[in-house]
């Protein structure tokens, strides 16, 4: 089992730390590439995920763009922090 040891192990994390991770890369590769030269394997790469990880919280990439931009206009105003809507989606937006 010598190949397995060199394999990073599994990390678990609860949903709204997963969603930090995801969304903290992809201000990372936003800003390298811009939204509309990266992709979704880019953003999961740097964050250390799957793909389908970040498919699963965001359920597309166009709602992965529109909730890292978001959160980082929320970051550099003083509004109340961004939370999902009540209606069960996946992608939430701020409020005016």
């Amino acid at each position: 089992m010598k190949g397995r040891e060199s394999e990073s192990k599994r990390v678990r994390r609860d949903p709204e730390e997963a969603r930090s991770v995801i969304l903290d890369a992809a201000e990372r590769v936003f800003a390298e590439k811009g939204p509309d030269a990266a992709g979704l394997k880019d953003v999961a790469a740097m964050a250390g995920v799957s793909h389908a990880l970040v498919s699963h919280y965001f359920g597309s990439y166009d709602a992965l763009v529109e909730e890292t931009l978001a959160r980082r206009t929320w970051r550099s105003s003083s509004r109340t922090p961004p939370t999902p809507s009540s209606t069960g989606s996946r992608s939430w937006r701020p409020t005016a």
